[in-house]
Order: C-alpha cells, then structure tokens, then sequence
C-alpha cells in the first residue's frame, strides 16, 4: 500500500540504494517516507534492518506499519527487525548507571555490532535507519562534526559490507544547511520533505524533492530533480504531480 510513494521517489530498487538522505523541513512531517522505506526493507530477501527510533517511537511506526502490512511486530519477533528506542534506552542507562555513559560513542558501537551480527547470520540484505539524526544534538550536544562525521562512518561501513544500505533523516535546526551540505556527499539520491509555505491543505500533505546523482564521467555528475506532492491516508500514501489536483487550503 505504500508502493506508490517508493516507486515515485525510485526508492524500491533492488538492491537499495547505499546511502539515501531525507531532509525534513520543520512543518513538515517524514513519517509516512521512514514507514514505507522500513516497510520494504524488510520485505527484501534475506532482511536484517536496524531501525534508531528517535523522533518517533517503535509503537508508532508499528501503528503507522499495521494500516500498511507491513507486520513490524513480527519481524521483531522473528529477529529480522532490531530496535534502538534512543530515548527509552538512554533513560534507562542514566537510572542503572547514573549516566556514565558516552552516549555518541554508544550510538556508533551499537549500530556497527548489529549490523556485524545481521551479516554473520546470512542476511543478503541489511539496512540502518536512523530518524533524526538531529535527536542527539538536541539530547546529548552532538556538534555538526559529530554528525558529519557518523554519516561518514556509515558510508565506509557500507564498503565492508557490500549487503548492506543506510537511510538517515536530518530534521531542521540552526545548523541543518551546512549538515545537509556536508552529508549529500555521501547521499544519493537525497529526498527534501517540504511543507507548503502558505499553509496547511486538505488534498496534500506537503512536497517531495528528489534529488538524484548520475555519473557523467569520472569527475562530473549530473543531478536530476523531481518534485511530487503527497498525501497520507488510511489506506495508502497518494502521489501527485504538481498541478494535478485542485489543492484548497484548511
């Protein structure tokens, strides 16, 4: 039910993309991007996907996931879906242990361990999910190079294993430009999740701008852009082409 949103933004390729960048304006909302990708991910062959819950929680994305099929809770159950709730699981460790925690280096060490146990166990295709990157500047004082830095750990990691795709989402903050310009070096394609500057309407949610990468030659690449507009309901996420529905505000 959501096959019209991954196929319009060409994130329903197989195998997935290596490193794909959402970039989610402040009105705007990402989640039903974040379920459809988390969705298909784990219908590939062979899932083993790590999803960093941070700006929602795992019961939202499973609420948000059941309206859809996607059947998260099974795929917990079964072992093909890790869960890192960050807030859940940082709460807890500054209750056992008084908070003498690194928390950045934990977010790393985390990450990499799991995706070391989905490849020991076979799985052909793993993905890393990280909504909101930005939760750990807000929580914990990431600086920009902190996350500049991460999304390039990711990308490296991605060479040691050849199964294995990262999908991170960046929300808005004082220093999301140059965030967002830093870690589109890594990213293709890069999706910008925008809500519409003159308010909120009935027929539409806000817009996508797809942003993808092709090699020209070994030191030029051209960039291709496509805009869309979409709409969450209860049965499926709907796709249209600017200036095909009669939008009216609320």
């Amino acid at each position: 039910m959501t096959s019209c949103i991954l196929n319009a933004t060409n994130l329903n390729v197989r195998p997935p993309q290596r490193f794909v960048l959402i970039e989610q304006n402040s009105k705007a909302d990402a989640v039903c991007l974040i379920s459809a990708i988390l969705g298909h991910r784990l219908s590939l062959e062979s899932p083993g996907v790590v999803i960093v819950c941070a700006e929602h929680t795992f019961a939202h994305y499973d609420a948000l996931g059941s309206r859809w099929a996607h059947r998260l809770g099974l795929h917990r159950e079964k072992g093909t879906l890790h869960v890192i709730e960050a807030l859940k699981c940082h709460f807890q460790d500054f209750m056992d242990i008084d908070g003498k925690v690194d928390y950045l280096e934990r977010f790393w060490n985390t990450i990499e361990k799991k995706v070391h146990v989905f490849n020991d166990e076979g799985k052909q295709n793993i993905s890393v999910i990280v909504d909101n990157l930005i939760f750990y500047k807000d929580i914990f004082e990431a600086n920009e190079a902190w996350m500049t830095q991460i999304c390039e750990k990711l990308h490296k990691l991605t060479d040691i294993y050849r199964n294995l795709s990262i999908v991170v989402k960046i929300n808005e903050c004082e220093m999301y430009d140059a965030l967002c310009r830093n870690i589109e070096e890594y990213a293709n394609p890069v999706i910008q999740v925008e809500s519409f500057e003159t308010g909120l309407f009935q027929e539409v949610d806000g817009r996508l701008l797809v942003l993808e990468k092709a090699s020209i030659d070994e030191w030029v690449s051209k960039v291709s852009e496509k805009q869309l507009l979409f709409k969450t309901t209860n049965r499926d996420i709907k796709i249209y082409v600017p200036g095909s529905v009669d939008i009216k505000q609320i």
